[in-house]
């Protein structure tokens, strides 16, 4: 029996792959490029951002004070939950090296970095789960 579909998306990821890569390489040699000033001009830009870029705690406390206990109990458990998970999966992952044929070795070597860059968007569809999965790793990973 043949598919038959009803609705189909006009984009799918075989079709915005490229487009896709595109748009991340410009903005990455942008960033590259002109540093900070790249950062501010997409925060403002994607998100209507032109606040600070690193909130000092002050203002983490003024605007956290009123959401409710259990609301941030329940944030802590699932970054926890994540970085539980990406810390055994760190520790899963090792060096190594085989040779595949006389003088052939390949492998992989992890090399960690100092910084990452994590972005959460705020817009249509704002979900804190983006900031502790991109976080709660990158923490994981030792950033």
């Amino acid at each position: 029996m043949a598919i038959d579909y009803v609705k189909r998306a006009t984009k799918t990821p075989e079709t915005e792959t490229d487009a896709a890569r595109e748009v991340v390489s410009t903005m990455l040699a942008e960033i590259e490029a002109r540093g900070e000033a790249a950062v501010r001009d997409y925060a403002l830009k994607l998100d209507k951002w032109s606040g600070d870029i690193v909130v000092p705690p002050e203002e983490i406390e003024r605007r956290t004070r009123d959401v409710p206990e259990s609301v941030k109990q329940d944030i802590a458990f699932a970054a926890g939950q994540v970085r539980r998970f990406a810390e055994a999966q760190r520790d899963s992952v090792q060096d190594f090296a085989v040779e595949l044929l006389p003088g052939l070795t390949t492998g992989q070597k992890l090399v960690p970095c100092n910084v990452a860059g994590c972005y959460v968007p705020t817009g249509r569809y704002a979900h804190i789960a983006s900031a502790y999965m991109s976080i709660a790793t990158a923490k994981a990973a030792g950033v």
